[in-house]
């Protein structure tokens, strides 16, 4: 049999070098994304390395072996990742218990079920975005990107095995890289967290990889290939270094913009292993580069359980923080690397058929699940928190508690009521009640549509006026210029007059953080909104509510100071908002869309240790929308002649 063509063969330490980089670029954007606005694109960077070496394997199994040996390659890729995962996330629990509080602690315990289960990328992009405040309260978040991997090797050896023909591997390789390309993009203008998180949308970057390696199998003999990679090998390096600095969250990532990073990094790769000689193939071959990527797995790992509970400690890191961090990731991705990755990751010395190694494996995954459903069903551990804690914490947890408490103003009856989205089943109930009532209040819009809808119910409940019957329509994330899994604007649109048929007022609102632009108004998003709106108003009355003042509160440090009334809430971006305001006023001042500046629905306080007026950052508390409520400039605006007359 002939001798397996290598192309990589022993000139592995420039790509350690890159994994350095890689990891290197998420940390440091973890620790504060300013310093780095593009290194999350260091995932990106891993998943094309993994990519080239899973190549690697399946073409050496196939060319030695005529096929893929299934269960070898699984068992590898098992000694190779498990061992480590498990041992970090079991260590991971006594930092999460004793640092994070009962709500981000019954998260956690969620997502430690999530990594066993391999599902714990699906549950992030349910419930978290990558870029939300939220993240940064998840120690195990980072852990989405393993998940996309392993769903990967379960399936990339399936093709080979079953194709085995090389052509036809190569010509499903290239078709599946530009249908997952496209489907990346397209998925991220609408459903941005399931393109981000998922394997179907990342397939075509672990997949350049495996390409990657047939490039090399296809050029290393030919001549002018070493001369291509010398000219290609800083230009890609600059183009990768560019991305790092100019791409942030704003960016529709994974997408075709993420075509640059993804395939300077392949040029990178493909550079520095035909041309070692290269300056940049030997500054990524330089020994402690080279070290670190050999750690960077477990370094991976670590660093963000570190960066969350330091956070989780002190609210934001200051640079000792950030040195401790360093510190001890560094010193735990040694332990895990010498003392398990070395260890498991030759195949020999590590075998599941030994009594040990089942008892480590499956044992710590049964501790796993044990500690992640107790902590769920428990509430985080709520009780055993609650005890450790002094008299003035547990006062201002459960005043947040309680500020989280709609259970009273969620109660529905059968004209008042609220849902998420609009289809052919709401019509018999829309029917009904404007027989019973005649034209009724409809609010549309996103998560701050609700707390508007539990507004105006509270002022009826208050004032004993049941003349009107009032549906909401809201969900959180939903905009008219964001296609959102669940979003029925454009039905909104399509239903105008059977909308207008049984309301006779709209009121629409939404958050104002996606309608400013660096410092400056979204042309783009308002004029989307006003032309939604504007059509809208050829029917029938509509109100657009302008974004509120929001405190941007912390109320996790609210807590840790123990109730500390003199917590200012952060209004440094209330000049924006005000702007906005008045921007959107003027827009529409010749329009028959109305508009209402939120400041006459302004919460601008904190509240005391008697009362919270914000649950979060953004969103109103009971407190405040009872307050709301007592405001008679609040209730002409939902309730009595103001209504029909205009302001």
């Amino acid at each position: 049999m002939p001798e397996f063509f290598d192309p990589i063969g022993g000139k592995s330490k420039p790509i350690q070098g890159l994994r350095a980089l890689a990891v290197l670029s998420v940390f440091i954007f973890h620790l504060d994304s300013n310093w780095l606005p593009g290194g999350f694109l260091g995932v990106d960077i891993f998943f094309v390395i993994s990519g080239l070496l899973i190549a690697r394997i399946l073409f050496k199994d196939i060319e030695a072996n005529g096929s893929v040996r299934l269960k070898n390659f699984y068992a590898k890729r098992f000694y190779r990742i498990v061992p480590t995962a498990v041992t970090v996330v079991i260590l991971s629990l006594p930092l999460a218990y004793f640092s994070l509080l009962p709500s981000d602690m019954r998260d956690f315990s969620a997502s430690v079920v999530g990594v066993v289960t391999l599902s714990l990328n699906k549950m992030i992009a349910n419930n978290i975005g990558y870029f939300s405040p939220i993240a940064e309260t998840q120690p195990l978040l980072h852990f989405w990107s393993l998940m996309v991997e392993i769903h990967f090797y379960l399936l990339i050896p399936l093709l080979f095995y079953f194709l085995r023909q090389k052509g036809l591997i190569i010509f499903a390789i290239f078709g599946l890289i530009g249908a997952s390309l496209i489907y990346a993009d397209s998925l991220s203008s609408w459903d941005p967290k399931n393109s981000y998180y998922l394997l179907p949308s990342r397939t075509w970057e672990l997949l350049l990889g495996v390409s990657l390696f047939i490039i090399l199998k296809s050029t290393a003999h030919l001549g002018f290939s070493v001369r291509l990679a010398a000219l290609f090998q800083p230009l890609s390096m600059v183009v990768l270094f560019a991305s790092l600095w100019i791409f942030d969250s704003s960016v529709r990532h994974p997408g075709f913009l993420s075509l640059i990073p993804v395939v300077a990094t392949v040029a990178l790769l493909w550079s520095v292993l035909l041309y070692p000689s290269g300056i940049v193939a030997r500054l990524l071959s330089v020994r402690w580069f080279v070290f670190f990527g050999n750690i960077s797995f477990s370094f991976y790992l670590w660093h963000y359980i570190f960066i969350v509970v330091f956070k989780a400690e002190t609210g934001d890191l200051n640079y000792l923080d950030m040195i401790k961090v360093c510190f001890w990731t560094i010193m735990c991705s040694l332990v895990t690397y010498f003392g398990i990755e070395k260890y498991c990751f030759n195949y020999n010395r590590y075998s599941f058929n030994s009594i040990r190694d089942r008892f480590s494996v499956v044992g710590g995954c049964i501790l796993i699940v044990a500690f992640g459903v107790y902590g769920f069903i428990s509430n985080g551990y709520e009780s055993a928190w609650l005890y450790k804690q002094p008299d003035t914490v547990k006062t201002a947890y459960l005043l947040t508690k309680r500020a989280s408490n709609f259970e009273s103003y969620d109660e529905q009856a059968d004209c008042i009521f609220r849902v998420e989205s609009f289809d052919d089943s709401l019509r018999p109930q829309i029917n009904r009640c404007s027989l019973k009532f005649g034209k009724g209040i409809l609010v549309l819009g996103d998560s701050h549509a609700i707390g508007v809808w539990r507004l105006i119910k509270r002022i009826r409940e208050n004032s004993n006026d049941d003349a009107r019957f009032v549906v909401g329509i809201s969900k959180g994330g939903c905009k008219p210029y964001k296609k959102t899994p669940g979003c029925t604007f454009d039905i909104y649109a399509e239903q105008a007059e059977y909308f207008a048929n049984h309301f006779d007022q709209v009121f629409y609102v939404q958050a104002g953080s996606s309608l400013v632009w660096d410092e400056h108004p979204n042309t783009a998003h308002i004029d989307k909104v006003v032309e939604f709106l504007e059509n809208l108003a050829l029917f029938m009355d509509t109100i657009w509510i302008g974004p509120r003042i929001e405190p941007n509160i912390d109320l996790r440090n609210f807590i840790r100071s123990g109730c500390d009334a003199s917590i200012e809430p952060d209004f440094g971006h209330k000049s924006r908002l005000v702007m906005l305001n008045s921007v959107l006023n003027e827009r529409l001042s010749y329009s028959k869309v109305r508009y209402i500046s939120s400041t006459l629905l302004d919460v601008n306080t904190f509240g005391s240790c008697d009362r919270l007026f914000w649950r979060d950052t953004n969103h109103w508390s009971p407190s405040a929308l009872d307050q709301l409520a007592l405001s008679e400039d609040v209730k002409s605006i939902f309730i009595g002649e103001n209504q029909k007359n205009g302001f």
